[in-house]
């Protein structure tokens, strides 16, 4: 079974995905979490973990950010463990191909098709309890569903279909709506639609994150505004 934990920053979407694998792994079998190397946020290297801004982590091996090298490692993992966490799958060096054999690797180890019917998997997706539903591989993605600059993060977006999904919600730092999305920041001003995230970071830059809802976020530049 493939499970998506998604949001914008903030919103719970790491703590959600290390509740749900802490259930999982009571089933037996061996089990791992995921980091690539470039989400510096939660990587100790002596120490490797999977970790919410809430304290909750687990174990994890830390994987280089090489489309090929990530997505080959990957699969060793995933072929020889039982439960995986694999945490924010997308990052600057991961090409287009990289994104295919992720998404492909993925619905190959995770997505079980023949053990539900279309309305038993659809009941699935819609939070309707199931009995045994965690027998078989289990792959959980813990990631941003929409980028700073409100494009969606297609490679988590093209395992909807195949997928139990949650969306976590934080509070928009402005008006206290549900926030779907995540404010930018760079100097105090609006980061524009243009702006390289990883680049903004390396060079320095006073950069912040807050959660906003989709009315409220200022993305200067941006052609869906």
């Amino acid at each position: 079974m493939i499970y998506l934990c998604l949001g914008g920053m903030y919103s719970g979407k790491t703590d959600a995905g290390i509740k749900l694998y802490e259930k999982l792994i009571l089933k037996g079998g061996s089990h791992i979490g995921v980091q690539p190397a470039s989400n510096i946020r939660d990587i100790d290297l002596f120490n490797p973990e999977v970790k919410s801004r809430s304290g909750r982590n687990i174990s994890a091996v830390v994987l280089e950010d090489g489309s090929d090298v990530y997505v080959d490692e990957l699969e060793k993992i995933l072929e020889s463990n039982q439960t995986v966490l694999i945490e924010e799958p997308h990052f600057p060096n991961l090409s287009k191909e990289g994104e295919r054999r992720f998404v492909e690797m993925v619905k190959h180890y995770g997505w079980d098709q023949d053990r539900f019917s279309p309305e038993q998997f659809e009941e699935l997706r819609m939070g309707v309890p199931m009995e045994d539903v965690s027998s078989g591989k289990q792959i959980i993605i813990t990631s941003l569903d929409y980028y700073f600059n409100e494009d969606p993060v297609e490679i988590v977006h093209n395992l909807k279909p195949y997928s139990i999904t949650r969306t976590g919600l934080a509070v928009c730092h402005q008006c206290s709506r549900p926030a779907h999305r995540t404010q930018m920041r760079v100097n105090g001003k609006p980061a524009p639609y243009s702006y390289d995230n990883k680049v903004v970071e390396e060079e320095g830059s006073d950069v912040s994150y807050d959660p906003s809802c989709v009315e409220c976020l200022d993305v200067p530049e941006s052609p869906r505004r």
